[in-house]
């Protein structure tokens, strides 16, 4: 193939720069709501595992493997009683192959330090603490579930609250949850880039957009101050 970036500069400058704005794929944020219902549903199945894979991944803004690559030794808890005072925990994440890909390309192999979470939502940290006690650091914390089995449980899950208009995939969970934190928490985009691990700045922008979006189209939108608009 021809290399005809030399002899269209500008033109390949503005391709890029659209690309940053509207990413090539586009995965819709679920909605804080149907994850609230997708929690309750799983628990109330005995899908405890499955509940806390899913809840973490929305509440750290995980790609799917890097949730499922979560390692006992890389969740730091605090005790029960200074959970129940609200000190936070932390998680460390390390990037998923597409993740490192994606960091390697724009920033060089610097940035591949595993990224330090903070985790502050009390009943998932409680559940997280019981369900770690005992175990060797080095195993997996999610390890009785693999990828196609919590494809299939979050298909299902939307079938079961009837949510054609809002497909139900695990990419969802990562922009949802930057989503619900822009949107309830007030959280600013350069805070969502960095707890996201998202490579551009950029990236955040559309999701939010389409998060407000599928927000409406479900009827669960929350009251938003005007700047939050």
């Amino acid at each position: 193939q021809p290399r005809l970036s030399p002899f269209m500069r500008a033109s390949c400058k503005l391709l890029e720069a659209w690309k940053r704005i509207s990413p090539a794929v586009h995965y819709t944020p679920l909605p804080f709501s149907l994850f609230v219902l997708f929690i309750d549903r799983m628990l109330e199945l005995g899908m405890v595992e499955c509940a806390l894979l899913t809840w973490t991944a929305y509440h750290c803004l995980l790609r799917p493997g890097e949730a499922l690559a979560v390692l006992v030794g890389d969740v730091v808890l605090p005790t029960l009683d200074e959970i129940l005072q609200g000190v936070p925990g932390m998680i460390q994440i390390r990037f998923s192959k597409k993740g490192v890909a994606t960091r390697l390309a724009h920033f060089g192999a610097d940035v591949l330090k595993p990224r330090q979470i903070v985790l502050w939502d009390k009943v998932l940290m409680i559940l997280l603490w019981a369900y770690v006690q005992g175990r060797d650091e080095d195993e997996r914390v999610f390890d009785t579930i693999d990828l196609a089995s919590w494809r299939r449980v979050l298909k299902q899950l939307g079938e079961y609250f009837w949510v054609p208009h809002v497909q139900m995939v695990l990419r969802r969970l990562r922009p949802g949850g930057a989503c619900y934190l822009h949107l309830s928490h007030r959280w600013a985009l350069p805070d969502l880039v960095i707890r996201g691990g998202w490579a551009r700045f950029e990236a955040t922008h559309p999701y939010l957009q389409t998060g407000l979006y599928a927000s409406i189209a479900v009827h669960l939108l929350p009251d938003l101050e005007e700047r939050s608009r």
